[in-house]
C-alpha cells in the first residue's frame, strides 16, 4: 500500500500527539462514545475500530483512521463506514478526504433525509417494571418534504436491550447486571405509536432539539455509524436514556450530559438535562394514549349512555341499536386497545362486534367534536416538568420528637401527581432519622430500600390488577442495638378504581418483619391494605387502613404544594391493637 507523502506527515505527527489538541481528542473520543477521556469505549465490537486495539488504544486508532481516509476508492472503506469520524476530521485537519462510491450510505441518508429531531418522552407502563421509569425516543422529521409532512412517516430511534424470550426475573437479573447486548433501533414511528400510544396505553410527549440542518445531517452520519454495533445494556445506569444522551453529545462534543446523573438515569431527568443545557425550544407535541382518549369520552358520558356503552360491548343485538356517535367512537377506541391487546388475534365474537361497530359509526351522519377533545397539542404536565427526584422532609410529632429523612428517588405515593401519573409511584433509597426532642440519645432509624406501588385503575372496560411491593430496614425501639434492628418487607396484589380525581384500592397483603438476629418481630402475615386517595388542585387527601388478624392501622395524610418542589403535610396515624396514636407536621423539599 502506497501512502502519499502528506498522510506519511499526518501519521508521525499523530504519533507524537501534535496535531490534534486535547479538545479535538475529547471531541473525537465521544464519536466513539468513550466513558471518558481516560476510559474506553462502550462499544466493544472490534469492527467498530479501525485498528485492531482502538479501543485500548486511541491514538493508534486515530492514525488508523487518517491513513483509511487517505486509501483509494472502495464501497467498505472507512469513509463509506464512518463518515461521522471523515467530518469531525477533515474539520480539524482542514482539508477533504477522498469520497469514495458509497451507495448503501447514500442510500441511507436519502431515505433519512431529515429537517428537524426531535426528543420523544413516553410515561409509565403499570403492568410491568421495568417500564414503570418511561422510556426516551429520537423521531427525525422532513418537515419540508410533501410527501412526509404526517408525523406518522417520521422514523423513531431508541436504545433497546435485546432479551429474546426470557422471562421477567432473568430479564431484571440480566439488566441489572449488563448481560443483555444493547443496540440503537430504528423504526417508523407509527410502529411506536402503535405500541406505546395503544397497546400498552402510555402518553407520548415530544420537544423539539434546535439542532441546524448541519447537525441533523451528521446525527443521521453517526446514527448510521453506531447502529450496527451492540452495547452492554444497563437497566439503572447505562440505559436508553443514557445512550440517548450520548448521541447528543457526539453532535455538542462540547456538553458533558451524562455527568449530571448519578447512579441511575432517569428517562425523565434525561429530558430535564437537556431542556437546562438549552438544547430545546418551545414547539411541543403531545400524543394521547388510547385509553386516555376512552376516558375522555366515557367521561362525557351520562348514565344511560354508559348503559349502552356497557351493552354494546358484548351484545350484538344492543350494538345494532345504537346510533349515539359518542357510544360509538367510544366502543371504536374499546375494540381498538383489545386488538392492540391480544395482537390482532380475536375471537369470532369479538371480531363481529368490531366490525359492526365501524360500519354503524360509518352509517351514522352526525359529524363528532370528538376529534377535538382527544386531540391535544400539549396535553397534561409531563414528568420532566414535575418535581425533581431527590428529596428532604423535616416532620414534627406531637409526642415531642422530630425526624429528618432523606430520599433519593423518584416519586412518592403521597406527593402530587403534577407531571407524574396519578397511579403509579417508586421511592428508594432512604433514610429516616428521628430523635426525641431534647435527649439525642433517644433514636430512631429507618432505611428505606424501596417502596413501589401500582395502582391500575380498573376501568368499565377492562381489568387490570394493582401491586405493591416495600422493603425497609428499621430500629424497633429508641435504643440502637441489634436486637431492636430489624427488616420489613410487604408484598401486595389486588384492585382499584377511579373516580375522576379520586381513586380507590383494596389490596391483599403479605406482611413479614425479621429481626436482625434472626429472630422474627413477627412471621408472615396475611393482611389487607384498603384506600382512598383524592387529588384537587394542589391539595390531596389519602385516607389509609391496614387489617391484619390483630391489629389494624389507620392513616390519615392532609398534603398541599406551596410549588412544584416544595409541599407541606399534616398526617395522623392509629394503631388499634396498642391504643397509639401520632399526629405529625411535615414540610417536603425536593431537589
Amino acid at each position: 500500500m502506497r501512502l502519499s507523502s502528506v498522510s506519511l506527515i499526518f501519521i508521525f505527527q499523530l504519533s507524537w500527539g501534535s496535531v490534534f489538541t486535547e479538545p479535538q481528542i475529547s471531541s473525537l473520543k465521544k464519536l466513539y462514545h468513550f466513558n471518558n477521556p481516560s476510559g474506553s469505549s462502550e462499544f466493544l465490537d472490534p469492527s467498530f475500530y479501525v485498528h485492531a486495539n482502538g479501543n485500548k488504544n486511541f491514538e493508534l486508532e486515530l492514525q488508523a483512521l487518517v491513513e483509511g481516509l487517505e486509501k483509494p476508492s472502495s464501497e467498505n472503506s472507512v469513509a463509506c463506514l464512518f463518515p461521522a469520524r471523515k467530518k469531525r476530521i477533515e474539520q480539524f485537519l482542514n482539508k477533504k478526504f477522498p469520497n469514495p462510491p458509497c451507495p448503501e450510505l447514500d442510500y441511507w441518508r436519502a431515505n433519512l433525509k431529515s429537517t428537524h429531531i426531535s426528543l420523544l418522552f413516553s410515561g409509565a407502563y403499570s403492568q410491568n417494571p421495568a417500564s414503570l421509569f418511561g422510556h426516551t425516543l429520537f423521531r427525525i422529521s422532513n418537515r419540508e418534504d410533501p410527501k412526509r409532512t404526517s408525523a406518522l412517516l417520521s422514523y423513531a430511534v431508541g436504545f433497546l436491550a435485546s432479551t429474546g424470550e426470557d422471562g421477567a426475573l432473568s430479564r431484571i437479573r440480566k439488566g441489572l447486571t449488563g448481560q443483555y447486548p444493547g443496540y440503537y433501533n430504528l423504526e417508523p414511528f407509527y410502529i411506536k405509536l402503535g405500541l406505546y400510544n395503544n397497546s400498552e396505553s402510555r402518553d407520548i410527549w415530544e420537544v423539539d432539539l434546535n439542532f441546524s440542518q448541519t447537525e441533523v445531517d451528521f446525527f443521521i452520519d453517526h446514527l448510521w455509524e453506531i447502529s450496527r454495533y451492540s452495547k452492554p445494556y444497563y437497566f439503572i445506569k447505562r440505559n436508553c436514556s443514557f445512550h440517548l444522551l450520548r448521541v447528543v453529545e457526539a453532535i455538542r462534543p462540547d456538553l458533558n450530559l451524562v455527568q449530571n446523573h448519578g447512579f441511575e438515569t432517569l428517562p425523565h431527568e434525561s429530558v430535564r438535562t437537556l431542556i437546562n443545557a438549552g438544547l430545546t425550544n418551545e414547539n411541543k407535541r403531545f400524543y394521547m394514549s388510547l385509553k386516555r382518549k376512552m376516558i375522555l369520552l366515557l367521561e362525557k358520558m351520562n348514565a344511560s349512555q354508559m348503559f349502552q356503552f356497557k351493552q354494546s360491548q358484548k351484545s350484538l343485538q344492543s350494538l345494532d341499536t345504537t346510533v349515539d356517535p359518542l357510544v360509538l367512537d367510544a366502543l371504536i377506541y374499546h375494540w381498538q386497545m383489545v386488538n392492540y391487546q391480544n395482537n390482532a388475534k380475536l375471537t369470532e365474537s369479538q371480531k363481529k362486534l368490531m366490525d359492526l361497530t365501524l360500519n354503524k359509526r360509518a352509517l351514522v351522519p352526525i359529524a363528532s367534536d370528538h376529534n377535538q377533545l382527544v386531540s391535544q397539542d400539549v396535553g397534561p404536565l409531563a414528568p420532566y416538568d414535575g418535581h425533581l427526584p431527590q428529596q428532604i422532609k423535616l416532620g414534627v410529632t406531637d409526642k415531642n420528637s422530630s425526624w429528618l429523612s432523606y430520599r433519593h428517588g423518584v416519586h412518592g405515593f403521597n406527593q402530587s401527581s403534577m407531571g407524574f401519573d396519578d397511579f403509579s409511584s417508586i421511592e428508594y433509597l432512604g433514610l429516616k432519622y428521628q430523635v426525641q426532642n431534647n435527649d439525642l440519645q433517644n433514636k430512631q432509624y429507618q432505611i428505606l430500600l424501596a417502596d413501589i406501588r401500582s395502582f391500575e385503575t380498573t376501568e368499565t372496560f377492562e381489568t387490570k390488577k394493582s401491586w405493591m411491593i416495600s422493603t425497609k430496614l428499621n430500629s424497633r425501639s429508641y435504643f440502637l442495638n441489634n436486637l431492636s434492628d430489624y427488616f420489613s418487607a410487604k408484598a401486595g396484589l389486588g384492585f382499584s378504581k377511579k373516580y375522576q380525581s379520586t381513586l380507590l384500592y383494596s389490596l391483599i397483603l403479605a406482611d413479614a418483619e425479621i429481626g436482625i438476629e434472626n429472630k422474627y418481630v413477627h412471621n408472615l402475615r396475611p393482611g389487607l391494605l384498603m384506600g382512598l386517595r383524592s387529588e384537587i388542585g394542589l391539595a390531596r387527601m389519602i385516607l389509609e387502613a391496614e387489617i391484619y388478624q390483630k391489629e389494624t392501622i389507620w392513616k390519615i395524610d392532609l398534603g398541599y404544594n406551596w410549588t412544584r418542589q416544595l409541599a407541606f403535610y399534616v398526617s395522623y396515624q392509629l394503631d388499634l391493637l396498642l391504643n397509639k396514636n401520632s399526629l405529625q407536621f411535615i414540610v417536603e423539599s425536593n431537589f
